[in-house]
């Protein structure tokens, strides 16, 4: 029996994180080491299907020594045995026979460790539920947390290789969106990371609780610098450079607004994304205004954030992603370091601020709107500093610990 001093062992299982993902992985070892330290008597278990040193090290970057109940391990069998693909096609039933040899054995290993009782499992695949589901007693309660609905990227994917006809993708979409209704309900619960989502999972009808779940940011304890006193960054972008993240709509608006103003665009480490990027800036007369720092470590991306005047989320408004399925950390971080934001009218963002009070909102897709708005704020300190002081004022909502605290309320709940 592993740590039978520990009240609950509270198996956390995630798939493994792509190398440029930091921002996903900084979500899931701060959240686990807040349970840990919320609740010293429960074991955390932290599993990948992937794992690397670079998570622990990560780890200790962002707050010292981890807490001793909280462990970090493999999903599935030994350093080695299997990587993400062999794992995929294990429980996805389509590896052969080598694979469905790994599968009964990793069934037998869950199984005879769920079967001692003290079990809870948190997930944010729905494969890994579908996976634990027939091996856990009825004692042991899954709990799933979303980021997005699937079945309409799935559906997206199969008419872009068939293009078959309307009558055609309207079965593919009602059989999708059954399989995945299907597969949530192997959870006993579900946490969802933004309220546009948990509407639609409710629209969906599950039949499972459903739990509002942001993401969160660390707050530090010195308090933010005053608008304009140490902030000489005119305009920050932070985060990776992802289509659906809105940089060009940013880049478009310099050409309409006042021609002093720079952008400072912090991350992004995919070549081909920054090329794009510089291309348009340069398509549109502006590149000489664009500070591109790249990749930094995540403790200095709080200090540009410290420097800027106004923090941009430019999202557009044409990706499902953007529009319903995001909580983004930038935005937190932001908030915690008093920096004026400026952010796209969305579902998703106005599920976390509030037009003219904490935020000022623009047009997605619209340079000339964000131009005006840069314009706005950039003339006048005292608006910026009434935004800024409110957000920071509602910002312990979204602290980690926070977030935590949901998570344990839940499971204490149903465990």
């Amino acid at each position: 029996m592993e740590d039978p001093g520990y009240k609950l062992q509270f198996h956390f299982a995630v798939w493994a994180q792509a190398r440029d993902d930091r921002a996903n992985l900084i979500m899931i070892l701060k959240t686990s080491e807040q349970l840990a330290r919320l609740r010293p008597d429960w074991l955390i278990d932290l599993r990948f299907t992937e794992l690397a040193r670079e998570p622990e090290a990560l780890l200790r970057t962002l707050g010292g020594e981890p807490p001793a109940n909280l462990r970090l391990g493999r999903l599935f069998g030994a350093e080695g045995a299997a990587g993400t693909r062999e794992i995929r096609e294990a429980l996805e039933g389509d590896g052969g026979a080598e694979a469905a040899g790994r599968r009964r054995l990793w069934e037998a290993e869950w199984r005879q460790r769920l079967a001692q009782g003290g079990h809870v499992i948190y997930t944010r695949n729905q494969r890994l539920a579908t996976f634990f589901d027939p091996l856990r007693t009825a004692a042991t309660p899954i709990f799933l947390e979303l980021h997005q609905l699937k079945y309409p990227s799935e559906v997206k994917s199969l008419a872009k290789r068939a293009e078959p006809r309307l009558d055609v993708l309207k079965g593919l979409v009602r059989e999708r969106r059954e399989a995945e209704r299907a597969r949530l309900r192997h959870a006993d619960g579900l946490f969802c990371i933004s309220g546009p989502l948990a509407a639609r999972v409710g629209r969906l009808k599950p039949g499972r609780p459903t739990t509002l779940l942001p993401c969160a940011t660390t707050i530090a304890e010195e308090p933010p610098p005053a608008q304009d006193e140490a902030r000489d960054l005119d305009l920050l972008y932070t985060g990776q450079l992802y289509h659906w993240k809105g940089l060009p709509t940013l880049i478009e608006a310099l050409r309409h607004c006042d021609g002093r103003v720079r952008l400072t665009v912090v991350g992004g480490n995919d070549p081909a994304m920054l090329h794009i990027a510089r291309t348009l800036a340069r398509n549109f007369g502006v590149a000489e205004r664009i500070d591109w720092i790249g990749q930094v470590p995540h403790r200095q991306v709080a200090e540009f954030q410290r420097r800027a005047r106004i923090g941009a989320v430019p999202l557009p408004r044409h990706q499902r992603i953007a529009r319903w399925y995001t909580s983004p950390i930038k935005i937190f971080e932001m908030m915690a370091a008093g920096t004026t934001l400026l952010v796209s009218d969305l579902p998703s963002l106005r599920d976390i601020l509030m037009p003219g009070v904490t935020a000022e909102f623009c047009a997605p897709d619209d340079p000339r709107d964000w131009g005006r708005a840069i314009d706005r704020l950039l003339a006048d300190p005292p608006l910026r500093q009434r935004l800024a002081t409110a957000a920071r004022g509602q910002v312990e909502q979204f602290s980690f610990s926070r977030r935590a605290e949901r998570i344990i309320g839940v499971v204490e709940e149903r465990a």
